[in-house]
């Protein structure tokens, strides 16, 4: 151990007890000749905050995994009467009910709706902690895919006097490679949020590559809506987030959206961001590899693949 600098041991003290050391043992030169300089502590106290603390450690990441199992459970449980409530719900004649009892089935159907992707969001969430989600990679039409996804919120956007619209995008993507299902779930996430936050403005979606050597695709949401402070965007993609509690009462959500969809792009290898101004409108942008396949690559089988969520 000489001249290797600080060395943890046991030493022993006169009664026999064994207690941790730092030893630090040197080497030098005197007139009288060579001398050995040796520093001893007493590292007791220090050990054992440590152990402590990696008890402590151990018994948070114990809570956290017995919590995404009951979440995932739960959800689990909660999805299937649910689903089974919302299929006899469409069985429902609304045409022999009076102009009352049509509105009630409709509050009733629309909450279980809402209800239900609460459910799936948690469910989600918990899926892809637990490191349980996969991709399923195949070669997809990506044009296709954004034309389907103004389609799906166009009368979400005309309910609050908004105009979608998806700029053309170049041919070259109508023949990508990747996870389309999670790209769409990502996609739908963003484009929702803006709506939300949007009033008599405009939604428009975006997609290029940026760089055809890395096959990085950068795909943005940009709004006209009420914007987020600078102070803000560090949270937003946090869990439970809604930022002001007026925004939630009005818009509803779990504040999970933005936090499902920042763990899908980094299940896929991509990253996820925001720019905003208060009053000026938002862009949300992803940036996925998402390389080009040849022509006819669509028809190709998926490929499954189970991925690690990176840790944040």
């Amino acid at each position: 151990v000489i001249g290797k600098g600080i060395v943890r041991l046991d030493a022993r003290r006169s009664d026999g007890t064994v207690f941790p050391v730092d030893l630090s043992l040197a080497r030098a030169q005197s007139p009288a000749g060579e001398i050995y300089v040796a520093f001893l502590r007493d590292i007791s106290d220090r050990v054992r905050n440590e152990a402590e603390l990696k008890r402590a450690r151990d018994r948070a990441i114990a809570g956290e995994k017995q919590k995404a199992e009951l979440l995932a459970v739960m959800s689990h449980e909660m999805r299937t009467p649910l689903n089974g409530m919302l299929g006899t719900l469409e069985l429902v004649d609304d045409k022999a009910l009076d102009a009352r009892h049509q509105r009630y089935l409709r509050i009733v159907r629309e909450s279980g709706r809402i209800l239900l992707r609460h459910v799936n969001d948690v469910l989600d969430i918990s899926r892809l902690d637990a490191g349980k989600m996969t991709l399923r990679k195949t070669g997809f039409d990506l044009v296709s895919l954004l034309e389907d996804i103004v389609d799906n919120q166009r009368q979400h956007a005309s309910a609050r006097g908004n105009r979608l619209i998806l700029v053309p995008p170049n041919p070259e993507l109508h023949r990508v490679y990747g996870d389309p299902e999670r790209l769409r779930q990502i996609l739908l996430n963003l484009v929702g949020n803006a709506l939300k936050f949007t009033r008599d403005g405009t939604v428009e979606i975006e997609a290029e590559y940026l760089d055809d050597a890395r096959n990085e695709l950068e795909l943005r949401v940009i709004d006209s809506g009420i914007g987020i402070r600078e102070e803000d965007l560090a949270r937003i993609f946090r869990d439970f987030e809604t930022l002001d509690s007026s925004y939630a009462r009005e818009a509803g959500g779990t504040g999970l959206g933005l936090g499902i969809a920042q763990r899908f792009a980094r299940l896929m290898g991509g990253s996820i961001g925001a720019e905003s101004e208060p009053g000026e409108g938002s862009l949300f942008w992803v940036r996925l590899p998402l390389p080009q396949t040849a022509r006819g690559a669509t028809e190709d089988a998926p490929v499954s693949e189970v991925a690690e969520l990176p840790q944040r």
